[in-house]
């Protein structure tokens, strides 16, 4: 007996159906994995853990030729940012090492008024794990939902970096 036109697209349907259910249930997993990473990354700050710095490397010894001693160079520190297109507007989540340039780069762009909310140190990984930790309300790019979730998280973050730098 042959399946009618409906019966086989109902098949179909019920195994694209199953795929996209066990896709979801990898992504949550996933997602669940760096909330927990991103939980325990704000525990620290909470708790002021710092890391000690790496073991820096012993210098060359000295030449026999005298030369001017370069100082030397620091890293430049970088940003995770958050700004807010007009009241209640969507949030970008970006990475910058000037994130106020970058906000005036941003305006010169966009027709709303963008508000700068703030900027916590930290890099394109940190960035990365917030992109990731808020997918669900992402509506393009960097641009999230600005959620109650999302509005609390970044006040937290802002806060515990904060009281990060003020120890400092």
């Amino acid at each position: 007996m042959s399946q009618c036109p409906h019966e086989i697209q109902l098949a179909h349907l019920r195994a694209e159906l199953a795929q996209e259910r066990e896709a979801r249930r990898r992504a949550d997993a996933s997602v669940n994995r760096l909330t927990e990473a991103t939980y325990f990354q704000a525990q620290a700050l909470v708790r002021h853990m710092e890391v000690s710095p790496p073991s820096l490397p012993q210098p060359p010894p000295p030449q026999q030729t005298l030369r001017r001693a370069s100082p030397p160079s620091q890293p430049e520190p970088s940003f995770v940012y958050f700004v807010q297109a007009g009241d209640g507007g969507p949030i970008k989540i970006g990475f910058s090492r000037n994130p106020r340039v970058r906000m005036q780069e941003l305006q010169t762009g966009n027709a709303v008024e963008l508000k700068y909310c703030g900027e916590v140190v930290g890099d394109q990984g940190l960035e990365r794990i917030l992109h990731e930790r808020f997918a669900a309300i992402r509506l393009h790019g960097e641009w999230f939902t600005a959620t109650r979730e999302l509005v609390d998280y970044i006040r937290y973050m802002l806060a515990a970096d904060g009281e990060m730098r003020a120890e400092r």
